[in-house]
């Protein structure tokens, strides 16, 4: 089987999209071995390093009308690749449903408040459009709560959406370090939709009856602005570093925490459904993708847990 990804996310300098992509589809070619993964855009982009021998470069727009990308773009590359399926990692699928496709949906905050997102206006048009439409054959979430709320927000059937739950990085392992005293840790950035407040409420009422410092992973100055409130933070990890600070920091039971960084791990997670109505060609994909993402699926798990 083919698979084209999108990887205009890869251009990115940081952050979870480019993360996600370039996990995604790593972890893919790993766990897939008989499949080719294909990344493409209309603009350049990174390749994942190291790349699987199934990870592979594709084209881009040749023609005028081609850097219309997700209108027509996309579906051509596509087809001169002859892939079976399409994956939109970034609230994106091609406009026209030549394909069987899937689409990921991080998350609703693109419209729950304008102010978390700068430049998040054409998601917040377009991707609603798509998903009202049914243009995607699938759509991922990372979770259970975000399958639910896209659900009751966009009307999407049960059975066009699933959660595959996103991973920890492969270098973030449990070891054999016992800390000094318990804490809590949050890794990510300090921005409203991460809800980090909750978890600073959570540490200050557990602080009443247990001695626990709070820890972070992160790259903005202003993380610790509640917590040197409190007179007592660890202090923020430039990008850099984070990786040795948290392998320092994590033991076995938050080694599991989602960082961003996708893994498959449920075999019944991910699939395409048999949608007759859209042609045999299509409804045989979606049967093959579903048993090699079943199958692969469990190699990852065992893989995960080991």
């Amino acid at each position: 089987m083919r698979v084209a990804i999108e990887a205009a996310s890869l251009s990115l300098s940081s952050g979870g999209l480019a993360r996600y992509t370039g996990e995604l589809s790593g972890a893919l070619a790993r766990c897939f071995p008989e499949d080719e993964f294909i990344l493409v855009s209309d603009q350049p982009f990174p390749m994942p390093r190291p790349a699987p021998a199934n990870l592979q470069r594709g084209g881009g727009p040749r023609t005028p009308a081609e850097r219309r990308w997700w209108l027509w773009g996309l579906t051509r590359a596509a087809r001169r690749m002859r892939v079976d399926v399409i994956h939109g990692p970034d609230f994106a699928d091609p406009y026209l449903p030549f394909h069987p496709s899937v689409l990921t949906l991080h998350d609703l905050s693109p419209w729950m408040d304008p102010r978390w997102h700068h430049g998040a206006g054409r998601v917040r048009r377009r991707t609603p459009v798509l998903l009202k439409l049914g243009i995607p054959t699938m759509i991922v979430t990372p979770s259970e709560t975000v399958r639910r709320e896209a659900m009751a927000r966009f009307g999407i059937r049960p059975d066009r959406i699933v959660s595959v739950p996103e991973a920890a990085p492969s270098w973030l392992r449990p070891v054999e370090v016992t800390p000094r005293r318990p804490y809590f840790l949050f890794v990510g950035t300090w921005e409203p939709r991460k809800n980090v407040p909750v978890l600073v409420e959570a540490w200050r009422e557990v602080r009443k009856e247990h001695d626990i410092d709070p820890g972070r992973c992160g790259t903005r100055a202003d993380v610790g602005e509640i917590l040197a409130a409190e007179g007592r933070h660890l202090g923020i990890a430039a990008r850099s570093e984070v990786k040795q600070h948290c392998a320092q920091l994590v033991a076995q039971a938050v080694a599991r925490i989602a960082c961003g960084a996708p893994e498959v791990v449920k075999a019944e997670a991910l699939f395409l459904p048999d949608r007759r109505e859209r042609g045999r060609g299509r409804r045989r994909h979606g049967l093959r993708w579903r048993g090699r993402l079943g199958a692969g699926g469990r190699r990852c798990k065992a893989h995960a847990d080991a």
